[in-house]
């Protein structure tokens, strides 16, 4: 039964690294109303480069300058029935952390659970879709003054200055299906042979969706309203009421925001809300109503989504991929729509120290480097204007008004008696001299910040960040939002040493893995995400690389809470690896936007570790790495850069750590006598072909296309002897070849760590019909069953790492050795299929223990000793035709032990043996 454990996000992301298995509902992230959706990272390193940094988007033309439309961030939405936070004397461990600043219950400052002053609502359900082009003219419609508010950096649609009439308002749209977001449209299709494998054999096309929703009355006076979408892949273009919210999106795993407010047409309130009222709003069709009842206006927002086209090799899916939401702040004064323009980044995180309680690390003292844009509404109503001015008797004191924002850090843990408290651990407030209408002022401060306990792999702790944004000498906020997971920490990428984390080694044991997953295809729910994380942990993974894009915001907040470091990844580095006519491409520039963008979303992170800026083929054109790097360093600053690739000089000089990609030791040791002083890291290792559940025998040689005539011929289903096939195309047992690739990063000490490819099986890249799935997976199956592969990884990262290992995860193990056979113990027949024993078998034994013994029937065969790193392997073991119950034995340096015994079934027993090795057997 799975515990149902209430999670709170801030201070108790440790709980939820020992406690895995914990209700999702309670996680940041979970659910389609997530109210978290950033964690600041915290570190030291490189935190002054920005300042001397040029943008190198400056050089560009001005219509690809990168618009500031990122993906949702924080905007906290409470419960009505939120408690006050109570008094409370000091933080959950004395010794290791003293609030700078007590909140009570009669605090004059507003609660950070307070109803906010912005509004963000769920925007996923209720969407109706169509599959496929619609033929049909263009209707002419006026031009949108929305349309330079939305400015994008891709070409326009088709349709120029026209709309296509499924964007009309009248559009009958009820032959649609109903579908909710996220929602993969291609998945809805049938696999055929003649389509593309890398794409899983299912066809790329286009689809529509539409949307009807009401605007409130209230909001029409002074709210400015975004639609804001995490994704839509591929191209899509946006209409509101029949209006082009301006240029197509064409980077489609970055965020964006549509301004929806000032769109001409756009309606609000209801219609006949009282009887004989002539101020409400008309309907749509411009008919009244005299029941007296309130019906909405309903607004209908067209989304048209192109995804003929993809980026890459791999199944990449297309339509509304990612949370959509719906915004409301003042239009008076507001933080980005997405909060990407709020950053918070700890900085000289010194005087660590070891927790008095508990495993966790604190440091004496921190600062925390914060700063917020604020942007002036286009429109500002006198009477509001007087009241922050300057000035109030002298309107032409207008430009001189001010703004002030206000940052609170804190911390939320239970009390005894189980009530909520918060726990302020610093607070600072900054003004500047407010922009004009409509433009946008940065306001940063710094909070120093002591006894603060660090984020680690093994500890991560989170804290809390509040927005508000002042007006004057206003007393209520304007706009305030809360980036709700800041993590400290000390980050150090050595040449010689590898990677240190708060001061401590940590060798990065990663996986790679893309934003799909099985057959919810790349619309990939918040839960899975959680379950994902969960399985890569589970076998001592501490790293996921976000391969090769920018990842959903959900998966970032699950590896925050978790403690696993993430390598975040960009999609292509310059023009030339896209696919599409040229009109459909982007150029470097708005590539480099992209970039920035990804950083923007995701640099709140604690567990961002680095910024991968390409893939593989994707870094070939060399001159943007510069580029790239720059942008990073514009925005964020405070990471290393690095890509999974290693190119020329003209790359590696700009990179602040080398990437390798399926590179051989001999790599590593060439690079590091050319380059001493550059650290080190194998982005990507280890691709092995695996199947859960076919042993070696049924399978013996696989090719990467398909296995030999052993196990499948021709993939006709039969063999020339009318034998049924197995449809088996490879084996489970992939030991050596993993254990031979990590052991070329992982055994060498200057090497950081390593990301093996991959995690899951994933769709798309197949070698060939009739897979439609690459079997790359490590870890688990397409479906996130735990391959046999899984235990191999347990043994050797998890099991034989020790507890006080930095890079261990919080994991409880019942014992320091394991033991797993692979083989099914299913007897085989001609051809791999069950029927007739056939003798001999092969054997594997994974297990640390220094010395492991078979055990067949109750007569041992053989003991042998294990190596670091490898498996164990009986050769020619005949079974019997009758039931066999074989007991693989676990000799350990103490004096007793116990083995784990297997029978046909998997019925697991157990055996009390003695140093001499004997004893008796007992069930388990």
């Amino acid at each position: 039964m799975i515990a149902r454990i209430l999670i709170y996000l801030t201070f108790v992301s440790d709980a939820i690294a020992q406690h895995p298995s914990a209700a999702s509902q309670h996680l940041p992230g979970a659910g389609p109303n997530r109210q978290h959706y950033t964690a600041a990272q915290q570190q030291s390193a490189a935190s002054d480069r920005r300042s001397n940094v040029q943008n190198p988007l400056a050089v560009a033309p001005a219509h690809s300058t990168p618009s500031r439309k990122y993906p949702p961030a924080a905007q906290h939405q409470a419960s009505a029935t939120q408690q006050r936070p109570i008094t409370i004397n000091q933080s959950p461990d004395a010794t290791q952390e003293q609030p700078s600043v007590v909140l009570k219950s009669q605090s004059p400052l507003p609660p950070l659970d307070a109803p906010p002053v912005r509004e963000r609502i769920n925007f996923d359900f209720g969407w109706r879709h169509f599959l496929g082009p619609i033929v049909e003219l263009c209707a002419v419609v006026p031009p949108s003054s929305a349309a330079q508010h939305n400015v994008g950096v891709a070409a326009q649609h088709n349709c120029s200055d026209k709309t296509p009439t499924a964007a009309a308002s009248s559009f009958d749209d009820s032959g649609w299906v109903l579908v909710d977001a996220p929602h993969d449209m291609l998945l809805a299709q049938t696999v055929d042979k003649s389509n593309q494998a890398s794409q899983g054999f299912l066809p790329r096309t286009e689809g529509w969706y539409r949307k009807r929703f009401a605007l409130p009355a209230a909001w029409e006076r002074d709210r400015a309203v975004w639609f804001c979408s995490e994704g839509i892949f591929h191209l899509a273009t946006a209409w509101l009421n029949g209006q082009p919210l301006g240029a197509r999106h064409k980077s489609g795993y970055n965020g964006f925001c549509l301004r929806l407010d000032n769109v001409t047409g756009v309606l609000w309130g209801s219609y006949n809300a009282t009887p004989g009222d002539t101020t409400a709003s008309t309907r749509l069709d411009g008919a009244g109503d005299s029941g007296g009842h309130v019906d909405p206006i309903e607004n209908v927002l067209t989304i048209h989504v192109d995804a003929r086209y993809g980026t890459n090799w791999w199944y990449q899916g297309g339509g509304l991929l990612r949370h959509q939401y719906l915004v409301s702040a003042s239009r008076h004064a507001h933080l980005a729509p997405d909060g990407s323009d709020v950053f918070a980044f700890g900085t000289h995180v010194a005087g660590i120290r070891r927790a008095t309680k508990g495993r966790g690390l604190v440091a004496r003292t921190a600062s925390l480097k914060v700063s917020a844009s604020v942007t002036s509404g286009e429109r500002v109503d006198s009477a509001r204007a007087r009241s922050w001015v300057a000035d109030p008797e002298d309107p032409e004191a207008l430009p001189t008004h001010r703004v002030q924002v206000r940052f609170t850090l804190s911390y939320s843990h239970h009390t005894r008696s189980g009530a909520e408290a918060t726990v302020i651990k610093a607070t600072a407030t900054a003004a500047t001299a407010a922009p004009q209408p409509g433009g946008t002022v940065t306001v940063q401060t710094v909070l120093p910040v002591e006894n603060v306990s660090l984020w680690s792999v093994y500890r991560p702790r989170l804290y809390k960040l509040g927005v508000e944004v002042f007006l004057g000498a206003e007393d209520e906020p304007v706009d305030a939002l809360n980036v709700s997971t800041i993590g400290f920490r000390h980050v150090e990428f050595d040449a010689s040493r590898g990677l240190r984390l708060n001061g401590e080694h940590v060798k990065i044991r990663g996986f790679c893995d893309h934003s799909t997953f099985g057959g919810v295809g790349a619309a990939v729910p918040d839960r899975v995400q959680l379950y994902r994380a969960q399985v890569l942990r589970s076998v001592g993974g501490n790293a996921w690389r976000m391969a090769h894009n920018p990842p959903a915001p959900a998966r970032l907040d699950y590896t925050d809470a978790l403690g696993m470091m993430v390598l975040d990844e960009n999609r292509d580095l310059g023009p030339d690896r896209q696919e599409g006519p040229p009109s459909e491409r982007e150029s470097g520039e708005e590539l480099v936007a992209g970039m920035a963008s990804m950083v923007a979303q995701d640099r709140n992170h604690a567990s961002v570790l680095a910024w991968s800026i390409c893939n593989e083929v994707g870094c070939d054109d060399e001159a943007w790495t510069k580029a790239f790097r720059d942008i990073t360093y514009l925005l964020d600053g405070s990471r290393p850069v690095t890509q999974n690739h290693v190119g020329t000089e003209l790359s590696t000089r700009h990179l602040d750590v080398q990437g390798f990609s399926h590179k051989g030791g001999d790599w590593f040791d060439s690079f590091h006598e050319r380059f001493p002083a550059k650290p080190t890291l194998a982005t990507e290792c280890c691709s092995c072909l695996s199947q859960r559940g076919v042993d070696q025998d049924a399978c013996p040689e696989p090719r990467p296309e398909f296995c030999t005539d052993d196990c499948h011929h021709d993939c006709s289903g039969k063999y020339p002897d009318g034998v049924e096939s197995s449809g088996d195309f490879y084996h489970n047992e992939i030991s050596n070849c993993t254990a031979s690739q990590i052991l070329e990063s992982d055994g060498r000490g200057y090497v950081a760590g390593s990301f093996v490819w991959s995690g899951f099986d994933y769709l798309g890249e197949s070698r060939g019909w009739p897979q439609t799935v690459k079997c790359r997976g490590a870890v688990a199956d397409v479906a996130g069953f735990f391959k046999e592969s899984s235990h191999f990884l347990r043994t050797w990262w998890l099991a034989n790492v020790a507890h006080a290992d930095a890079g261990r995860p919080a994991i409880a193990s019942r014992t320091r050795y394991v033991i797993f056979i692979p083989e099914s113990w299913v007897p085989l027949g001609r051809h791999g299929v069950i029927g007739p024993v056939r003798n001999p078998r092969t054997i594997h034994i994974y297990s640390n223990a220094p010395k492991v013994g078979l055990f067949r029937n109750g007569l041992l065969l053989a003991n042998r000793s294990t190596q670091h790193f490898g498996s164990v392997e009986y050769e020619d073991v005949r079974l019997r035709t009758s039931r066999v119950l074989t007991v693989a034995r676990l000799l350990a340096t103490f004096q007793q032990a116990y083995s784990a015994q297997y029978t046909m079934t998997k019925e697991a027993r157990v055996g009390l043996w003695n140093e001499n090795g004997n004893g008796t057997e007992r069930t388990g």
